[in-house]
């Protein structure tokens, strides 16, 4: 699911695990993180290596059960929760959001206007509870829905994503959206960039996702201007 470097050492993370490569000769992995209740369709995301909030080293932040937790090496790699999305995204939102895919890829760093420091961005999908759907004649949410397989679920139409922000020891969290002009299902942002063009203070997203539906000349790239201060 994916590879981090963290104070000079190599991760990687599968459906459940996450190892740590010994080096040498002949080299090992050893299991330092096992979350047995995540499921392989999902699996642990976004696995990246980020300052410590103590100020001591780097730390591995990742996704696992739609909760971003921590992982600290120097204490003996102590897991941590540091937010539950769907609690954090329904309340962001004033309506439920039951589950979240996130950090498909990785966390992004990138620069802050002003002071230069960092913050990092990941995207993420969500789906609305059924029961909310159905109860709710026009609802204020738009939907892609996947009826082709079962059950069948309601995903929020926009792409959103969340700003993670490290002031001092204090982790705060922002949530932007992607809007679509012409209401086309944007579904997911799964891939996030800084521009690598010189002078060029942008940001490309990507995504989209089927979740097992047909769909066909979906996928996209927005560009947009990078506007995050402190």
């Amino acid at each position: 699911m994916g590879f981090a470097e963290a104070n000079g050492k190599f991760y990687c993370a599968t459906s459940r695990h996450i190892y740590l490569r010994h080096d040498g000769a002949t080299c090992r992995w050893e299991e330092v993180y096992f979350n047995p209740k995540e499921t392989s369709p999902v699996g642990i995301r976004g696995l990246t290596g980020v300052p410590n909030p103590s100020g001591h080293g780097e730390v591995l932040i990742f996704v696992a059960l739609a909760c971003v937790r921590t992982l600290d090496p120097s204490n003996g790699h102590a897991v941590s929760l540091e937010l539950d999305i769907p609690g954090f995204v329904s309340r962001q939102l004033g309506v439920p959001v039951t589950w979240v895919l996130a950090a498909y890829n990785r966390f992004t760093p990138c620069r802050v206007s002003g002071d230069g420091s960092s913050v990092w961005l990941f995207g993420f999908e969500s789906i609305y509870p059924k029961r909310f759907i159905e109860s709710t004649p026009k609802p204020n949410v738009r939907v892609f829905v996947r009826d082709a397989k079962e059950p069948k679920l309601h995903f929020a139409v926009e792409a959103r994503y969340l700003v993670r922000e490290m002031s001092g020891a204090g982790i705060h969290y922002r949530m932007g959206t992607i809007a679509d002009s012409v209401g086309r299902a944007l579904v997911a942002a799964r891939a996030i960039s800084p521009s690598p063009f010189p002078g060029d203070n942008a940001l490309f997203i990507g995504g989209f996702d089927c979740n097992d539906q047909p769909s066909h000349s979906t996928g996209w790239i927005y560009r947009g201007k990078i506007n995050i201060t402190k």
